[in-house]
């Protein structure tokens, strides 16, 4: 076991910020010691700091590989700068517009050492410095004050027992208000201020004093039991549920909660529709999605002529390929049908009629759109099709600094058809947002598996849709075996009617399929390294680094996502390739890495991969490569990237990889399930690889736990003549 380290405090004056980050204030500094005059570096969340501030640091001495020694910072109280030096660097650090080197000095020669106490207390005698007129005393004296009130919110902070980073957002957040509202109303803190959650707001009130049963903490809690419940998919709770789970929580009686519930009624932040509790935002979102659905299927159908069957034997020779009479009974349907549904597993034919069904569209005159949820799927359209395709937020135009889609009721699309693939993974806002942004003429065909993980946000409106059995659903079931020793597709159907894959006899002949038995964690991870970095590349002719995803089932744990990117980049990118370090770690030059949330600037979407071409550690920005684009990354822009030779199965959803690699593990049990080893095994174009015991495997596969989900869209949806009551 690793002996824990001392904890040291050290007394100095903050030199100068080498990189800070806009995500969390992860900031690396140079610190010079007071007793020694040494400069050392120092890490850690050091929000509101700036150069030449005395600061007192504790925390404990670390060695970085990369970096060397470093005092890594747990906590830390500033003081205004004592010297006239310090004075100086930390007017001129960039606290005010327009205060620079020159006036920082000047206002030193007039005022002396105490010039920030001074203006702080008398705001007008910085105008006896010469050259400061009364809109720049205004703004430097705005400035002064408002750091100080920020040291104070921190030391008041600090002795909540927050740290910090929580500390330095909270202020962030409210500014010079940040102890006042904190002191008023601590629960805010769980709905507004990003990184805070309830258990941390609840911990500030019970060292305010705040009583257990208050109202406010009773609230809070019900919002939290329904945001939680939101995380897992749930789109409303029952009543008694939420009710009962509350209190248990909370530790307090149910009339309270009770109470506290009908508070929220009254100011419609809840919303309550036969015994169920929705959020208003998720309600509102069902109630409308429902209704433009009905009113979109129920409208005028467009009308075409396909008695001479010429226009399928057209497109046939446009595709090269002859439909199935299933997959022609398929087309007719969604050429008469204003929503509907096509879903099928692997190999049962969905890309064909898909690429037929766009050409038939268009030769008929209609206007056709393609999109997908996420850039990798919309990707992947375009090349299936040949045609344009975009991710569901570019064809709505979202605006990043709203926060809003600028297509929608007052804004409608312009086309004919839309074609949305990977539909499982839209949830309900964003089916909601979709649909009532479609133009009163167009259909709609929802493309997808119904088979494959539900969407990651709450609600599931593929399968609602589905399960109302108001449109039209196109379910293709042929299988069209890829060749006669291909064994993906039908391992994948195998496990999805719970049977054990087909695992052919090791030593023989190279086939698309392995199954590898290991038992130990250790020995698993050590394979997968194995498997990536030698034995498939060399098999099979693939790039280890480009290639070949792992997909895990579970962020964490000894073979989770986290610790296969650590080994595998020690593998494959090791030695003394240039990196950036954030946080845990370290991005190199030639890394896989992947963008996790939609960057509208730079064009890049949650779940792209590229690979990184350059980076600046000083500066802390990058430039990465994704399929010959290359895109410069600012340093705050870099924290939306996280290596990405392993990534989660769900991250996975609307992807394909020439090579996959899957770990399982009973360390995974609580994610072990057949509908997420379906969906990672869907995902390998040449090869799939599951390497681990045979009881997860066995686990996985009878597991059939059907992502059950509260739900009303579905029943919504099937009702008729409800929709201008609500």
């Amino acid at each position: 076991m690793e002996t824990p380290k001392k904890i040291e405090r050290l007394r100095g004056s903050l030199e100068r910020v080498v990189w800070k980050s806009a995500k969390d204030d992860f900031t690396v500094a140079r610190f010079r010691r007071a007793d020694d005059g040494e400069v050392v570096s120092a890490v850690g969340e050091l929000a509101v700091i700036e150069a030449g501030e005395t600061v007192e640091l504790e925390g404990v001495w670390v060695d970085d590989k990369r970096f060397g020694r470093q005092f890594r910072v747990r906590s830390f109280s500033i003081a205004p700068p004592a010297t006239r030096d310090g004075v100086v660097r930390y007017l001129a650090s960039g606290i005010a517009k327009g205060l620079g080197p020159k006036l920082a000095e000047a206002i030193v020669d007039a005022l002396g050492v105490d010039a920030i106490d001074i203006i702080a207390k008398d705001p007008k005698v910085i105008r006896k410095v010469p050259g400061v007129g009364k809109k720049k005393a205004t703004t430097i004296a705005g400035a002064i004050q408002a750091r100080r009130v920020d040291r104070e919110s921190m030391v008041f902070l600090y002795g909540l027992g927050l740290g910090p980073g929580v500390a330095g957002r909270i202020v962030k957040t409210y500014g010079r208000s940040a102890a006042e509202v904190v002191q008023k109303d601590p629960y805010r803190l769980a709905l507004e201020v990003s990184g805070v959650g309830f258990m941390t707001a609840d911990s500030i009130a019970r060292r305010l004093g705040v009583p257990l049963d208050s109202p406010e903490r009773a609230a809070a809690g019900l919002f939290h039991m329904l945001v939680t419940a939101s995380d897992d998919g749930h789109v409303f709770l029952p009543r008694e549920e939420l009710i009962t789970k509350t209190a248990e929580a909370l530790e307090i009686d149910v009339l309270i909660v009770e109470r506290a519930l009908s508070s929220l009624f009254e100011r419609d932040f809840f919303v309550e529709e036969s015994g169920r509790i929705y959020a208003r935002s998720l309600y509102d979102a069902e109630v409308e999605l429902a209704r433009d659905l009905d009113a979109l299927a129920s409208g005028k159908h467009i009308s075409h002529d396909l008695a001479t069957g010429l226009l399928f034997e057209r497109v046939e020779r446009q595709i090269g390929l002859r439909l199935s009479d299933e997959q022609r009974r398929a087309a007719e349907t969604a050429l008469t049908a204003r929503v509907v549904v096509l879903t099928g597993g692997p190999g049962t034919g969905k890309t064909t009629l898909v690429r037929a069904l766009l050409e038939m569209l268009c030769a008929l005159g209609e206007t056709v759109a393609l999109a997908a949820p996420t850039g990798r799927a919309a990707k992947r359209l375009v090349e299936t099709t040949g045609r344009d395709a975009l991710t569901i937020h570019r064809l709505l135009q979202f605006d990043p600094k709203s926060g809003q889609f600028l297509r929608g009721v007052d804004d409608p699309l312009q086309f004919d058809a839309l074609i949305v693939d990977e539909s499982s993974m839209i949830d309900l806002p964003l089916a909601h947002s979709l649909v009532r942004a479609l133009p009163a003429h167009a259909r709609i065909v929802f493309v997808g598996d119904i088979d494959q993980l539900p969407p990651v946000g709450p609600g599931s409106p593929f399968r609602d849709i589905i399960a109302s059995r108001a449109v039209p659903v196109i379910r293709l079931t042929t299988v069209f075996r890829q060749n006669d020793t291909g064994l993906i597709v039908e391992n994948a159907h195998r496990v999805l009617h719970g049977e054990r894959p087909r695992i052919p006899d090791a030593g023989g002949a190279l086939t698309d399929f392995y199954f590898i038995e290991r038992n130990e964690p250790a020995a698993l991870c050590e394979t997968i390294v194995e498997l990536c970095a030698k034995r498939i590349p060399n098999a099979f002719g693939l790039n280890a680094r480009t290639d070949i995803q792992v997909l895990a089932p579970m962020r964490r744990g000894d073979v989770g996502v986290e610790a296969l990117n650590s080994a595998l980049q020690a593998a494959l990118n090791g030695g003394d390739a240039p990196g950036l370090k954030r946080g845990n770690e370290t991005i190199r030059v030639r890394d896989r890495v992947m963008q996790i949330k939609n960057n509208y600037d730079l064009d890049v979407f949650n779940g792209d991969i590229g690979t990184v071409e350059w980076v600046d550690a000083a500066k802390g920005t990058a430039t990465i490569n994704f399929d010959g684009r290359l895109v410069e990354y600012s340093k705050e822009q870099i924290e939306d990237v996280t290596l990405a030779y392993a990534v989660s199965i769900h991250k996975s959803q609307g992807s394909e990889y020439p090579a996959v690699v899957v770990p399982l593990t009973t360390q995974h049990y609580i994610m072990l399930r057949r509908n997420l080893l379906y969906t990672a095994m869907t995902r390998g174009k040449r090869l799939v690889a599951l390497v681990g015991s045979r009881r997860a495997l066995d686990i996985a596969i009878r597991t059939d736990r059907a992502d059950d989900r509260y739900s009303g869209l579905a029943e919504r949806f099937a009702r008729t003549g409800v929709r201008e009551n609500e």
